[in-house]
């Protein structure tokens, strides 16, 4: 029989599931567009349905296959009429939902395992608080939501390598990064991170095992788009990805920019992060059997933002917050837990009034850049750019409620 303390952690991650979904379905875009289009291109590929495709960012495509195989399954049996023609396209909707569900999950069991208290709420606030969400609903195309998957799945792993003394996790860690790189090149900064912390640590044989499995599997997974002839740096139009002036560089400011300015900064667009950090850091002086965990993973994340010091074009073009550190979900999670746990009962309240806020500030601004703002607008101009009424109609307006109360109608 289940007990009290069991069931409460478990409704709350069922609640702020049901949560996330009905809002990513709600207002989910099921389509491609952007540079979701490169990832789509490589899965038709891999199934046959065009002669060529993308191999930039591979991974993506690869964690998007099931569901896409899926959606051809449902398209023999509702045909090519008016339904069938969008099933594809949004399978590909469906998989980020299902990725950001996947991360929640494993940040939930990962909250628990630290004895974090309100988990649910956690949970809630910190997708909504963070890029996350953002990637599952109105650009689900892009890599975010899978990244915050397989991040979430090498959190995991090394939480149980490093809590059990056990070389397997850490071989499972390191094939969960190499997946990370196969979804986005730039996390191997993730990867030196961990390795990183854990040689600081003493722990090289762990190291290099994280080290050589990332290696071992994406050297595998490479042999998928190099087999099927699509380039890594071939975008689906046939042209390369930029990687020359203007793009690639030594740019030492590019990870301050990525956090404070109001054009792209993490904390500006989603404050929820910067609650996220200082109770990570709190969380660290606090809890000492942990300590080594929460080092290799304050080392990710800080991995992956340092790696972005050589990108000039840093902001992501168009972006919702800072795009590039939406995978992070965990970090985040675990340092709002972390601060809930360090204050006191009348200050937690503040605390949850803070983080409540700085959600909801995210989701209207999100909201806000979805119904239209140019790409130059920072967060302030993105926020006033529409009137209440105006917002409340473009709110309605996006909603797919609306069409099923104009049916019922």
């Amino acid at each position: 029989m289940l007990s009290a303390e069991t069931v409460r952690p478990r409704a709350g991650l069922i609640g702020a599931a049901v949560v996330f979904t009905l809002f990513s379905l709600n207002f989910g875009a099921y389509r491609v567009f952007g540079d979701g289009a490169d990832y789509y291109s490589f899965v038709q590929r891999l199934f046959g349905d065009r002669p060529n495709g993308s191999g930039y960012n591979f991974g993506t495509g690869l964690m998007n296959a099931p569901f896409y195989g899926v959606g051809h399954v449902v398209k023999l049996v509702v045909g090519d009429g008016r339904i069938g023609r969008h099933v594809l396209p949004a399978s590909i909707t469906l998989a980020s939902i299902a990725y950001v569900l996947l991360a929640m999950t494993l940040t939930a069991w990962l909250l628990g395992q630290l004895r974090l208290p309100l988990r649910g709420f956690v949970l809630v606030v910190t997708v909504f608080g963070s890029p996350v969400w953002y990637y599952a609903s109105f650009s689900p195309a892009y890599t975010h939501a899978a990244d915050a998957a397989a991040f979430a799945i090498a959190t995991v792993c090394l939480f149980r390598a490093i809590t059990h003394a056990d070389p397997r996790w850490y071989v499972l860690a390191g094939a969960a990064c190499g997946l990370e790189l196969a979804v986005r090149p730039f996390n191997v900064g993730v990867v030196a991170g961990a390795c990183a912390a854990l040689v600081a640590a003493r722990k090289v044989r762990p190291a290099l095992l994280v080290g050589a499995a990332s290696a071992a599997a994406y050297g595998v997974l490479v042999l998928v788009p190099l087999a099927l002839g699509t380039g890594l740096r071939t975008r689906a139009s046939g042209e390369t990805v930029a990687s020359g002036g203007g793009v690639l560089g030594f740019a030492p400011l590019t990870p301050l920019r990525m956090l404070f300015t109001p054009h792209r900064g993490l904390f500006v667009w989603t404050p929820v992060t910067a609650l996220g950090v200082i109770g990570f850091i709190l969380l660290m002086r606090r809890r000492r059997e942990h300590r080594l965990f929460l080092a290799v993973l304050g080392a990710m994340g800080a991995g992956l933002l340092l790696m972005h010091a050589s990108l000039l074009w840093w902001d992501g073009g168009w972006s919702f917050s800072m795009r590039y550190l939406a995978s992070l979900l965990p970090l985040y999670a675990v340092g709002l837990g972390g601060l809930l746990d360090a204050v006191r009962s009348r200050r937690r309240a503040a605390v949850i009034a803070a983080a409540t806020a700085c959600a909801l500030w995210s989701v209207f601004l999100g909201m806000s850049h979805a119904f239209g703002a140019r790409q130059s607008d920072n967060a302030f101009q993105v926020a006033s750019r529409h009137s209440p009424g105006q917002f409340a109609h473009l709110t309605w307006s996006y909603s797919r409620v609306r069409h099923l109360v104009d049916r019922l109608r």
